[in-house]
This record gives structure tokens, sequence and C-alpha cells, in this order.
């Protein structure tokens, strides 16, 4: 089931859409359009200006859009995914509740979602006011939702919300499922205890555990190789004299993954 928790947005998904040539934007441009001088948004946050489609392609009589439309993933404890698209709606001007119209909010909706028919779209659409009206939308919008039960994806969000739920990707950085730390540690431990045939065996061993991740989930690859990396680096540098037999496997290792290993 899908939920608004630990989100981020996801560019890729508006600057690859087909709509982006003609009306990509940035969240920041258009709040500032309304609300020059606020500086509400991340200038990070690529979004499509649906108004500005809907001005360009309306060929009669001009209907309501969502303002906006950014990509968004989920952090799901690893990785960043479920990528699919979010309509906004700004708000922020409001002062109260008075003026919001249950059928002017879903004309907007169902357009902005017609014009938007095949793409992955989040199920909820978020609707941001200031922090004093956020509140009241809500409850507003939980009385509507005795008529219509399709509100309960209509979520009033405060700007303050809408920054704190909607983060940058770098604030949820992949977390291998490999854990590196006992990797690390066991490895380690062989150094320390000297013993070469067992460090070789196992380092061997990991490298090409890592390489089974290399085009099915290159971000768990990067991981443990970045890891191993580190390992074999200390290994080097604490076993700086060995035998004939240690030195012909660590030339064997070398040249097996040389180019991991760089």
């Amino acid at each position: 089931m899908e939920t608004l928790t630990k989100l981020v947005y996801w560019n890729d998904g508006i600057t690859q859409h087909p709509f982006h040539t003609e009306v990509g934007s940035t969240l920041y441009d258009i709040s500032e359009r309304d609300y020059p001088g606020t500086d509400y948004f991340d200038s990070a946050i690529e979004a499509l200006d649906m108004d500005c489609y809907e001005e360009k392609h309306s060929q009669f009589e001009r209907k309501p859009t969502m303002d906006a439309v950014i990509g968004i993933k989920q952090f799901d404890g690893h990785l960043c995914n479920n990528p699919r698209l979010l309509l906004v709606e700004l708000r922020i001007g409001y002062k109260t509740i008075a003026n919001l119209s249950l059928t002017e909010l879903k004309r907007k909706v169902d357009h902005t979602r017609d014009l938007l028919v095949g793409y992955n779209l989040s199920s909820f659409n978020i609707f941001v006011f200031t922090s004093a009206v956020a509140s009241q939308a809500r409850s507003w919008i939980s009385r509507q939702e005795k008529a219509n039960n399709k509100l309960k994806l209509y979520v009033a969000w405060s700007l303050e919300e809408f920054s704190q739920n909607v983060l940058s990707p770098e604030k949820y950085p992949y977390k291998p499922y490999t854990d590196v730390e006992i990797l690390k540690r066991y490895a380690t431990n062989l150094i320390n205890e000297r013993d070469t045939d067992g460090f070789y065996f196992y380092f061997d061993s990991k490298m090409k555990f890592a390489i089974n991740f290399q085009y099915n989930n290159p971000n768990e690859y990067e991981a443990i190789i970045k890891v191993l990396k580190d390992i074999w680096t200390l290994f080097t540098s604490e076993v700086p004299t060995m035998n004939e037999n240690e030195i012909l496997c660590k030339e064997l290792i070398e040249e097996d993954y040389k180019d991991r290993l760089l």
C-alpha cells in the first residue's frame, strides 16, 4: 500500500518525461511565479508546469490543472525505489479555507490525471498551504471524505511538512543488504592473525560474491567493492613480507581483480 513516508524527489522522472521539453521547470520557479521572493521550495526539485501545459494545448476552453507535477521515490530501508509522479497544488496564499471548493479541486485533479494517463502516478494529490491554514484544510478534507471517499487521497501539507516529507536523495544513501561491517571485521581478523591462506580464500570469495551484483544491483556491488578495496589496502600495508607462495597468491588476486582494486 502506498504511503507518503521517507520520500525523496526523483528528478529523472521529470527531465526524461515527454512534457519536459515544453513545460519543464522547477517547483521553486513555479512557486515564485505566484509568490515572488518567497523561496518556499528547494530549487533542485524539477517539475512539470501543468498550468503552462494546459495553456499551450487547450484548443477551446482552458480547463483547470494542478500547478505542478514532481517525481518521487520512497526509501525502503535499503534504497529509494517505487518511482512515480506526484501532483502538487500550491494554495499558499490562502488565509482561510473559506474559498476551498470541492468541485474545483476535483476538476484540477481529474483533468491533470487525464493529461498524464499512462504514466505511473501517485495515488495521492498534495495541496500545500501555510502552517496556519494546513490544519484547517485537513479538517475540511476530512469532512468532505464522508461524501466522497476518493478525497482520502487528497492531502493537505504545510510548507514545512512538504520540506520535511520530500527530501533530497542524498538524505537516504543506499544501505547495502550485505552486512559490510561483518565482512570487514572478519577480514581484518584474518589479517591480524596473519592467516594469509584464509584471507586469500575469503577475499576471493567475497569478490566473486560482489561481482554477482554488478548488473542486477549496481549499488550493492559498489558498496561491497568499496569495502573490499579498503580491506586489500589494509592487507598490503599490514603484511609487507611474504613467502614465495603468498606472493604468488597475491599476484593472482591482483591480476584477477586489477580493474576492481584500482
